[in-house]
């Protein structure tokens, strides 16, 4: 048996080598205590369109997942050594549980045989390892009618009378007919790229040599169906309250392609494996071209919401019912906003109830303030934005209140809390410009919030409020950027996961493992309040000394573009040794306090108990 490598092996090492290259790091003399050395990512063999954080097996030790509208999402399970593994297949991660790798970014075809695979928009059927002699290989692909394909003649020979593939029309299908005698492909290019595909193979070949996916998993029949879907957000929560993290997928429409029977998912968490809730639950999607999605308690019932922004369509609350189910209640409160597909939730206002901050483009930023029975929008003043990417949250002065950066691709816009609303910052501060993607973080511990922006950099926060830049800044601007910080490691401090994009293919994956100087820190996970184990919606109160105080919300620590699922809170402490009082507020109102905490902890703290556990 022949094992012949594809020629993707060595495109992807030379992509690698010209990616890495693009986006090396500088740092600015004088910034020795910003030390950071550049490692292995875990997203390494995945394309990226957004990346986020989640510890979704609830064992402390954050996790690492990542969507693409066209190539596959993964999972990654971070442990005490400080690796990653991939559980995307094992977890049934991909768009078909029982076909994992069916959306391929790199493809290295180790089996002889017939493989197929989606490549971005297209389908591909490729033979490969054929010998002279080896009899051919016959079968069908049947696709959406109005559907393209290339052959590769001189490496996928078919059959000459007729002198190319025969095509036939069977109501909205489109079958095309092959024999192979050799190596090569044909590649499809569907118009409808989200429309039913099946493969059907001559019951003569053996099924070891029917290859599907990525990773060239055996076929199971000899009628195989392929789909695909546009996945971008994902909100992970434990939403039917189980104990088990699930996560619902806000799916796009290929640019308003796909027919209205694309839906979004609900993936429900079987001890650890996922399954398609959606439609038992009643969402439907309708065809909107879903982007990011985040999930809220915003009844404070116990049971949690999905709110999703859609491009050039209105945004949806699917509210969930004492049965499970999900009831679609955005244009009942004045939320089918068709405009606002950037947004947060939080408590903007400490009154204990959610409330929604939306960015639009050419139009000011707007708090939809939660009343109790319906939301009363205020307008910002001087935060226009035209290409808002982010909202991302921090207390950046400190004073006690959570203020927002709007991420834009033109004009950043720092909006300060003042009085339970915002004020937009006329002030620079040193802040860069604009962003393609940005995230606060206190990257050295000493309690004041730093922010890393893409290309831009690192810029620490003085003591004054203003900032400078201090390391990461890229040498090269990519078209396009994510990046989270997290504590990969668990040793205290922050790490950078980074993507810098040149292009739709070659992405640069880095993790920026952060050796600054170690200083007092404290680390924070809530676990709420029936039906809302995750806390999200709660707030924190950190007091070091008197009259200092640092206000945290849950969520504060995502910066990913389109998903939420990173809830751990992070505090720095600077040289103090001892927390003074740790106040917080869950959703709903109720207050718990936790007096004199030692530093360099991470705490669980659990709802209506004063049990709180500790770990250095």
């Amino acid at each position: 048996m022949k094992t012949l490598l594809d020629t993707t092996t060595v495109r992807r090492a030379i992509w690698s080598a010209v990616v890495l290259g693009c986006v090396a790091l500088a740092a600015p003399a004088g910034a020795a205590d910003a030390k950071f050395a550049t490692i292995g990512s875990p997203l390494d063999g995945y394309q990226t369109e957004d990346l986020g954080v989640v510890d979704v097996n609830g064992d402390g030790w954050l996790d690492v997942f990542s969507t693409h509208h066209d190539f596959a999402a993964s999972l990654r399970l971070g442990d005490a050594g400080g690796g990653f593994a991939d559980v995307s297949a094992a977890w049934g991660f991909g768009i078909d549980p029982d076909l994992p790798g069916l959306e391929a970014a790199w493809v290295v075809l180790l089996h002889e045989g017939l493989h197929a695979f989606f490549k971005g928009h297209d389908l591909v059927v490729r033979r490969h390892g054929a010998a002279l002699g080896d009899p051919p290989l016959r079968g069908r692909v049947v696709l959406p009618r109005r559907t393209e394909w290339v052959t590769d003649r001189s490496m996928f020979p078919v059959s000459t009378d007729p002198p190319s593939p025969p095509s036939t029309r069977a109501g909205r299908s489109r079958v095309v007919e092959f024999e192979s005698r050799g190596d090569g492909q044909l590649r499809f290019l569907p118009v409808l790229p989200m429309g039913p595909i099946s493969l059907e193979v001559e019951d003569t070949v053996p099924l070891a040599a029917i290859r599907v996916g990525r990773d060239g998993l055996p076929a199971t029949s000899h009628t195989t169906r392929l789909f695909r879907l546009d996945r971008h957000g994902m909100a992970w929560s434990d939403f039917d309250a189980d104990g088990d993290m699930d996560v619902f997928v806000n799916a796009g429409a290929v640019r308003g392609m796909a027919p209205p029977s694309v839906n979004d998912e609900l993936l429900v968490n079987r001890d650890g494996r996922f399954r398609d809730g959606a439609g038992a639950a009643g969402i439907v999607k309708n065809g909107a071209r879903s982007r990011p999605v985040e999930c809220l308690d915003n009844i404070r019932y116990g049971r949690l919401d999905a709110y999703t922004g859609n491009f050039k369509s209105a945004n949806r609350l699917w509210a969930q019912t004492a049965e499970r189910r999900f009831a679609e209640r955005a244009p009942a409160l004045g939320l089918d906003l068709s405009d606002g597909d950037r947004f947060r939730w939080f408590d903007a206002d400490g009154d204990g109830d959610a409330d929604l901050l939306v960015a639009g483009r050419g139009g000011p930023a707007r708090l939809f303030r939660n009343l109790g029975d319906g939301f009363r929008a205020e307008s910002i003043a001087d935060s226009a934005t035209n290409d808002p990417r982010q909202l991302i949250l921090a207390d950046v002065e400190p004073d006690g209140d959570v203020d927002v950066l709007i991420v834009d691709g033109e004009s950043n816009r720092l909006l300060l809390a003042k009085d339970g609303g915002f004020a937009a910052d006329a002030a620079r501060r040193g802040l860069p410009e604009r962003a393609l993607a940005a995230a606060w973080v206190d990257f050295d511990n000493d309690g004041m919030m730093d922010l890393h922006a893409v290309p831009a950099g690192l810029f620490r926060q003085l003591p004054d409020g203003r900032f400078d830049l201090v390391a990461l800044r890229a040498n090269k601007e990519p078209e396009d950027a994510r990046c989270v910080w997290f504590d990969l490691d668990n040793d205290g401090d922050r790490d950078g996961l980074c993507d810098h994009n040149l292009g739709y293919f070659p992405v640069a994956h880095l993790i920026h493992r952060n050796d600054a100087p170690p200083a007092h820190r404290l680390e924070i996970d809530l676990v709420g309040p029936p039906g809302n184990a995750q806390a999200i919606g709660a707030s924190v109160v950190i007091e070091t000394t008197p009259g200092r105080r640092s206000a945290h919300v849950v969520g504060e620590a995502d910066s990913s573009h389109f998903s939420l699922g990173h809830y751990r809170i992070y505090a720095g402490l600077g040289a103090a040794e001892r927390v003074a009082a740790i106040t917080v507020t869950w959703p709903g109102g109720k207050t718990q306090r936790v007096d004199g905490v030692a530093a360099d902890e991470r705490l669980v703290v659990r709802y209506e108990t004063e049990a709180v556990n500790r770990e250095p």
